[in-house]
């Protein structure tokens, strides 16, 4: 699966990959290997998941300029952005954090990720807040959150501090 930085994305077969590897990671935004039995999970800023189906992705030729992801699923690029995109056999098993714009973080279990709806609440968010950070780990301890403030400071604190709260929380 490859997509560029305007949304257009699609499928290609490994042997075009392995051929065009420098040109694929200089030209797209998002690049991943799946299986056409996956889906794309696609979080965005304003809380919402949006899964499409990776059989739903067009498979063209490396050159083609591939299908916007807009026409794919229930995401529009006009009043959302993008934060976390990946297959949803990344989110096996990890756990992910959830970090927005006014300082508000928690961690949720990817299971709670796994629906069979097209679009769902990834969480919730306070009027005027938006996720601006989401990232997924394998295990809670021995690693450490920085996070910089607008102002300039630096926080750095254990993982294990941050709550883990289900997606509706």
């Amino acid at each position: 699966f490859i997509m560029d930085r305007f949304g257009y994305s699609k499928t290609i077969d490994v042997a075009s990959f392995e051929r065009n590897t420098d040109a694929i990671f200089a030209e797209n935004k998002y690049i991943f290997k799946c299986m056409n039995t996956e889906k794309i999970c696609i979080f965005t800023d304003n809380g919402n998941l949006h899964q499409v189906k990776v059989i739903d992705v067009p498979y063209t030729k490396f050159r083609d300029k591939g299908t916007p992801i807009d026409n794919l699923g229930n995401y529009s690029s006009a009043g959302e952005e993008i934060i976390f995109l990946c297959p949803s056999s990344q989110l096996e098993n990890r756990k992910m954090l959830f970090v927005t714009e006014y300082g508000m973080m928690k961690i949720v279990d990817s299971v709670e990720f796994n629906v069979s709806k097209k679009t769902v609440a990834s969480t919730k968010l306070n009027d005027g807040d938006r996720v601006i950070m989401i990232h997924t780990a394998d295990s809670l301890s021995n690693q450490a959150v920085v996070l910089q403030t607008a102002g300039g400071f630096f926080l750095k604190f254990p993982l294990e501090e941050i709550p883990e709260k289900k997606k509706s929380a």
